[in-house]
């Protein structure tokens, strides 16, 4: 006799593999590209490519790894271990610091090896990320969700552009989603739609599912965790209902070897990273409950547009301004909320909908804190890597697949009722309510001022510091002398990665000169306890070679 999760997969098989025609297919996502590079990198396009994205600040960081890999992968003196890029001098292991993003940087290190500036390549790969997270997502909304040709553009602009990726585009190691994306669809197959046999379902998918998560993991910690998060909520979530469980269990009775072969490949491809991120975490020490409070959800975090061009005003509500941080921006808009609730609400008798609507309140609940109180605080003492998490609020970005699906739902609901017009004016509307004004530097002039201290650091020098008098945000220093490492050839002590080793008393450097006293005694503290002679270390201040005078206590 048939089981229920039989019979579903019965019923959906004789479903087609794509609701739109291959012409119109390919033309949605052309449209879509062509969107979502103008929505997402117009500041860089409209400057001729002279300006990069964003501030030169963390931008600059997750830059210098990839080109730090880059040359890694060449070979060059300097880098060739991996994990120890040329910061922090002498301490290694510091990649494992933050985000590896080995996997993500591959494209930039083949636009690198083809001659491009490390400028040009990584605005090469800006571009190659947009586009591929739109084809990517176009796949998912037609090959997966089966979505009309309307409602697959609009859930694509919607995943790719939505209004807080943009507000986090200083934090690259987040934009990249094909992994993500492909985790979603292994999870369809792997539960069964019914547009693939068996044999497909049962071992293709699994496999896809370990190498995508395994990837993931080599390019980013936080959407990893967030995605192992939102896979054991939805989980939870489908146990709450009768034909979840039918189907999870029906899904684990068929196929759990496949399912046991995969998570044994995830280990094996991630283990070597996980005892690298451990060693890092002995070395910096794990992030404090009361040190990340301030960065989980307030309630009002959720609908929090920040400098939205539609919603931008409203920041100056008083519920608004008593968010501590930008990275509170968290909300999608108002229309496009309401739109997505109302998706849910045409689709609450499917699994999937009544799936999603209990991961995302789990999300919420778990993660949302309410008068001092969360129940963040019991995952970050009892789950593995939780309380390597500062930015609980960047939760959203495994929100953003619900939105995008319901949202497509209500598309879709239009678009098959032969109401196209309307479906393209509401999806333009939502989607033009994620537009978000973003800045950029000048690459020339931030390359002049790193060659400026590159020229500054005298060759027999064998590390060096690098301290400014004033400066529009106290890390500037750090980036720049991480590219002066790039440049000089040599390691620096600065580091701009977002961990420290322990007793690192230099992140904050000297923005006044009266301060340049208490910076010497650190640097000289720094020497003393790493084996380093003042003498060898090259301290440029404001691009200026500096002496460090001998201390007190340790003689002419």
């Amino acid at each position: 006799m048939a089981t229920e999760s039989d019979r579903l997969t019965q019923v959906t098989s004789r479903r087609p593999k794509s609701a739109t025609p291959p012409r119109l297919e390919l033309a949605s996502v052309f449209a879509a590209t062509v969107v979502a590079l103008v929505m997402v990198h117009w500041v860089m396009l409209r400057s001729g490519f002279r300006l990069v994205q964003d501030s030169p600040y963390d931008t600059r960081g997750n830059h210098f790894v990839m080109e730090h890999e880059y040359r890694w992968m060449r070979g060059d003196p300097g880098h060739k271990s991996l994990f120890d890029p040329p910061v922090f001098y002498p301490i290694r292991g510091t990649l494992t610091y933050g985000d590896v993003l080995l996997s993500y940087a591959l494209p930039y290190a083949a636009v690198r090896a083809l001659g491009a500036s490390p400028e040009s390549a990584y605005q090469a790969w800006l571009i190659f990320t947009t586009v591929v997270n739109v084809v990517a997502a176009s796949l998912f909304f037609h090959r997966v969700v089966r979505a009309p040709p309307i409602a697959a553009t609009v859930g694509t602009l919607l995943f790719c552009v939505v209004g807080p990726r943009l507000h986090q585009f200083d934090h690259p190691q987040l934009y990249p989603q094909v992994f993500l994306l492909l985790v979603a669809a292994s999870v369809v197959r792997i539960l069964g739609d019914g547009a693939r046999p068996d044999a497909q379902r049962f071992t293709i998918w699994p496999a896809v599912l370990a190498v995508a998560l395994a990837l993931q993991a080599w390019g980013g910690f936080y959407l990893l965790f967030f995605t192992l998060l939102a896979l054991f909520l939805g989980i939870v979530a489908g146990m709450a209902t009768r034909v979840g469980r039918a189907m999870i269990s029906g899904t684990i009775r068929r196929c759990w070897p496949s399912l046991v072969t995969a998570g044994a490949l995830f280990v094996v491809l991630v283990a070597p990273l996980a005892l690298r991120y451990r060693e890092a975490l002995v070395q910096v020490g794990g992030r404090s409950y009361a040190g990340i409070v301030y960065l989980l959800p307030r309630p009002q975090s959720w609908f929090y547009p920040g400098a939205s061009w539609l919603w931008g005003w409203t920041t100056e509500f008083p519920i608004f301004r008593e968010l501590p941080s930008g990275e509170h921006v968290m909300g999608f808009g108002v229309l496009t909320i309401l739109i997505g609730l109302a998706g849910l609400w045409l689709k609450r008798q499917e699994p999937i909908a009544q799936w999603l609507v209990i991961m995302v309140g789990l999300i919420v609940i778990l993660s949302t804190v309410v008068a001092g109180h969360s129940l963040w605080r019991l995952m970050h003492l009892v789950v593995p890597g939780a309380n390597a998490i500062r930015a609980v609020a960047r939760i959203w970005l495994v929100c953003v697949v619900p939105l995008a699906l319901a949202v497509a739902a209500v598309i879709g609901r239009l678009e098959r009722r032969g109401y196209a017009v309307a479906a393209v004016l509401l999806g333009a509307l939502c989607v033009g309510e994620q537009l978000y004004p973003k800045g950029g530097y000048d690459k020339v002039q931030v390359r002049a001022e790193v060659e400026r201290i590159t020229h500054a650091i005298p060759p027999t020098a064998r590390t060096f510091f690098v301290s400014v008098s004033h400066a529009e945000w106290e890390f500037r220093p750090h980036y720049d002398a991480m590219w002066a490492a790039l440049e000089a050839g040599l390691p620096t002590i600065n580091g701009g990665l977002p961990n420290y080793p322990r007793g690192y008393d230099l992140i904050t450097v000297a923005q006044v000169d009266l301060e340049l006293a208490e910076d010497e005694r650190r640097l000289r503290t720094w020497c003393e306890k790493n084996g380093l002679s003042p003498a060898e270390v090259a301290w440029v201040h404001d691009e200026k070679l500096r002496p460090i005078k001998p201390g007190p206590d340790t003689g002419p």
